[in-house]
């Protein structure tokens, strides 16, 4: 589509038929080109989805700059905070977009917001804007008077940096995680003078560069200041009434102390909250396909949610644990008329992948859109060449004075891709990063590169083939490193013992879980495990501490309890690491003589491999394709290989070990 501004009608909603997933993304990409210096707002479904379109829109408009403005991660009315990558995410977009209001030299931005951040209300741009810091070196600044701000600003004060929104002095050392920034940041002090800034890793404290300058975001949409903690006070006052000062939350913030899941009294502490859109100057709003319905749903779980806290205040039983007092649903979201009415100012571009526009008053565009081929009936005909019948299909599409792009999920599965189609017939298939990468080649040429899209798409000049169009569903791993555990995996593994079961503590040796039991511990309700121990001890795990417990039998297992105190489990541990040193040592023997002893070497008949790869149905994470790559290169050296594959239940150990079977 081109001139699409001039198309749209501003005194109306319109809709873009004939977009599904992919060509919405050239759609957006086009208008960016066409509205180099307007905003653009687009509101999908969900996390997922916005996801999608970032990946589509860094290929289809690299220079374009898009801001991805995410919801909170937990529920409505929960005991628990949003997490400060989460929190950071947003204020570094709020403190982007203030820092852009009125500058009319700025170029244009693509803001993709979900139904969920659009529903909640934010705190005021003029709260928000002076709060952003920016240090250079050679600026002066009293390390103690910003270390009152960071923490004012909702960062956690520590003696070591480990996760967004942390901060630790030490000495002329100031580090800091930017709640928004993918690495923490060392700063360096000579007196009060900024001296060096550094990126640091934050596990190995090893340094990745030198920056000139950075920018400190807050760490929380609440900033625990004299007059904020005036207003909560005053607030919840008039709420809930004077009885209700002993509730933890109370006590903590008139103290100016945070508290987990504080932000869901986020209207408190503010004179007023505002809609998202407010961040913004007059933005075009392109709405997803079924954005409306996952408005709806949210909103029907937001009531929920305040009902049931509600229901739990009213039957609350003196002694139990402090009930939640929760303010009413459009104190922090909008309603359906709220919602409404924020776009009612706003010029509306809805998209939808169908050839026929909805029902109502609408200016109706044509983008010409489809979903692409799939390739499904060709998988089963065992008598086809499934890349042969690709293959046809991309001549039909030359013949058509299409384009065509095949796209992989990731870069080895677009890499096979590539080497298929080649042994297959295509002439010439090059690999491209964006869409820019297209202009220098010639029509016939085929394109590859990496894009997130579950399923391809057809328009009047481009076709893109995706890899489950032609393989069949693909199931993406997880490759994030886990470093600790979320709250569902804690209970889900608590739920799983059984009273009675015998488990292991790391630190106290064997005991027997006895259930779960909800303590007060600093004023705050805590759901912990209770263990019993020899001697009638007891000990009593939180269960965001879960991991520190492994199971060791069920209730029927004849075993001795350990004491709590006694020395008898670290005996058993030390003993226990002796015997693994030793150990140790006998395989580092065993290993250097396998290392010597020869191998007849086995590679791989690159056709009848990329095909037998090409059929698993999941998508290789980075180590899976580094541990291939491994042991591809040990059985073709001519040595003995002899490897053990290690990795968690569903992580694809099974498909390494296949590839190498087929090689052998």
């Amino acid at each position: 589509m081109k001139n699409i501004r001039k198309q749209i009608d501003d005194s109306t909603r319109n809709v873009i038929c004939g977009a599904p997933e992919g060509v919405d993304a050239t759609i957006l990409a086009t208008m960016a080109r066409e509205n180099p210096d307007r905003d653009i707002l687009v509101v999908l479904r969900d996390a997922e989805r916005a996801q999608r379109m970032a990946d589509a829109l860094s290929f289809f408009a690299p220079d374009t700059s898009v801001m991805a403005f995410p919801a909170w991660d937990c529920l409505p009315y929960d005991r628990a905070s949003p997490h400060p990558s989460i929190a950071g995410q947003r204020l570094a977009v709020m403190g982007d977009l203030c820092e852009r209001r009125g500058n009319a030299d700025r170029p244009g931005v693509v803001v993709l917001a979900t139904a969920g951040s659009m529903l909640q209300r934010v705190p005021p741009a003029t709260a928000i804007a002076p709060l952003r810091r920016r240090l250079a070196v050679g600026d002066s600044i009293d390390t103690q008077v910003l270390m009152r701000g960071l923490t004012a600003m909702g960062y956690n004060r520590l003696s070591t940096v480990m996760e967004p929104g942390d901060v630790a002095l030490r000495g002329d050392i100031l580090d800091v995680f930017p709640p928004g920034s993918a690495d923490p940041v060392r700063i360096d002090f000579f007196g009060d003078e900024i001296e060096q800034i550094r990126i640091f890793d934050a596990l190995s404290q090893r340094s990745a560069g030198k920056r000139d300058a950075i920018v400190l975001d807050p760490a929380s949409e609440i900033l625990l200041d004299d007059g904020s903690v005036e207003r909560f006070r005053t607030g919840w006052r008039e709420r809930f009434g004077i009885s209700a000062s002993d509730d933890p939350i109370y006590e903590a913030v008139v103290v100016g102390v945070r508290h987990a899941g504080m932000e869901h009294w986020l209207s408190l502490f503010h004179t007023h909250l505002e809609p998202f859109t407010a961040y913004l100057d007059e933005p075009l709003v392109v709405l997803d396909h079924r954005v409306v319905e996952a408005r709806d749903s949210r909103l029907d779980t937001v009531r929920d949610h305040f009902a049931h806290r509600e229901e739990e205040a009213r039957t609350h039983a003196s002694g139990d644990t402090m009930p939640y007092r929760a303010i009413e649903p459009d104190l922090l979201y909008l309603s359906e008329l709220a919602w409404d009415n924020m776009l009612a100012e706003r010029v509306q571009i809805g998209l939808s992948p169908f050839s026929e526009p909805p029902s109502g008053e609408l200016k109706v565009l044509e983008a010409g859109g489809r979903q692409g081929h799939d390739f499904s009936l060709e998988r089963q005909q065992s008598s086809l060449d499934l890349f042969d019948a690709v293959v046809a299909h991309i001549a039909a599409q030359h013949a058509a004075n299409r384009r065509v792009i095949v796209s992989g999920l990731s870069v080895g599965s677009r890499n096979r891709l590539v080497r298929l189609l080649g042994e297959h017939g295509v002439a010439q298939v090059e690999t491209v990063a964006t869409s820019e990468g297209l202009d220098g080649l010639p029509p016939q040429a085929v394109a590859a590169t990496v894009l997130g899209l579950e399923r391809g798409f057809e328009s009047f000049d481009l076709v893109v083939i995706t890899e489950q169009d032609i393989l069949g569903d693909r199931i993406a791993r997880s490759s994030r490193k886990r470093t600790r555990r979320n709250t569902e995996r804690f209970l889900e593994e608590a739920s799983q013992l059984s009273e009675g079961d015998i488990v292991v503590h790391v630190e106290h040796g064997i005991g027997r879980f006895d259930g779960l039991q909800t303590l007060n511990l600093g004023d705050a309700p805590h759901d912990c495990l209770r263990l019993l121990y020899g001697g009638s001890d007891k000990l009593f795990v939180p269960v965001e501490n879960v991991e520190l417990l492994s199971r060791y039998g069920s209730h029927d297992t004849v075993v001795q309890l350990d004491r709590l105190g006694s020395a008898s489990w670290q005996s058993r541990r030390a003993k226990l690491k002796e015997r693994i040193t030793e150990m140790a040592g006998d395989l580092l023997k065993i290993a250097a003589e396998r290392k010597t002893q020869p191998g007849p070497p086995m590679r791989a008949t690159q056709g009848l491999y990329q095909e037998f790869c090409a059929r698993f149905p999941f998508q290789e994470t980075e180590d899976q394709e580094k541990a291939i790559g491994e042991i591809m290169d040990d059985l073709g050296s001519g040595r003995a290989m002899d490897r053990l594959v290690c990795g968690d239940v569903g992580f694809g150990k099974t498909e390494v070990a296949l590839r190498a079977a087929f090689l052998a």
